[in-house]
């Protein structure tokens, strides 16, 4: 009796991690969810240290699932997100599978040019059949951010170097409050951070 005892508890304890890996995971690629990331990235924004957050968007990823197939697809981001994981770990970083292809990373300021170079290094040693390029943005954090403000930001700012050939990465700092609501792409942005808000961008690594 003792032992079958010991077998269902196991058991148990091993359902739990399944249900918790669920919770926490995204399903297809095992990195953090967008629920859980922001809970990990608030808490991580009440230290004094100045933080970034940092949005990766796959270039032409439709046109990817189109001629090559879903499951190409998902190849592509699960080999992605490994290079991700592996090289952007906790606790110096917040990794998370946020939608489709995009991907977010928080870190250390201090850690910007580095984690943009890795960024473009594990795409170029993607092995697929085709160019893979990401559109990346990138918004700064102040004592006014919360986790979804930095996140939208950084994502405004990869959708305007978006189908952009010259143009990979974009910031997100001080003075482009038409150019959102023109765009109407920063919908969830408080109203108070506008004021703060514009588009930096960045022709190429060189000049990060």
């Amino acid at each position: 009796m003792f032992a079958n005892d010991v077998a269902v508890l196991a058991q148990l304890e091993n359902l739990q991690k399944q249900l918790d890996y669920h919770k926490n995971c995204d399903i297809l690629t095992g990195l953090n969810n967008r629920q859980i990331f922001y809970e990990k990235v608030s808490r991580l924004l009440n230290s004094n240290a100045e933080k970034i957050m940092i949005c990766v968007d796959i270039e032409k990823f439709s046109f990817i699932n189109s001629i090559y197939g879903i499951k190409i697809g998902d190849k592509i981001l699960c080999s992605i997100a490994g290079s991700l994981q592996k090289k952007f770990m906790e606790p110096e970083y917040v990794l998370s599978r946020m939608a489709g292809d995009v991907f977010a990373i928080f870190t250390s300021a201090d850690n910007e040019k580095k984690t943009i170079e890795s960024i473009f290094e594990i795409f170029a040693a993607l092995s697929v059949p085709m160019e893979v390029v990401p559109a990346i943005g990138i918004c700064p954090s102040d004592e006014a951010a919360t986790a979804n403000f930095l996140y939208d930001g950084a994502v405004m700012a990869l959708r305007s170097v978006k189908k952009n050939y010259f143009k990979h990465v974009a910031y997100f700092n001080n003075a482009t409050r038409k150019k959102c609501r023109k765009h109407k792409s920063c919908s969830t942005i408080p109203i108070k951070h506008w004021q703060r808000a514009s588009l930096n961008f960045i022709f190429n690594l060189n000049v990060i």
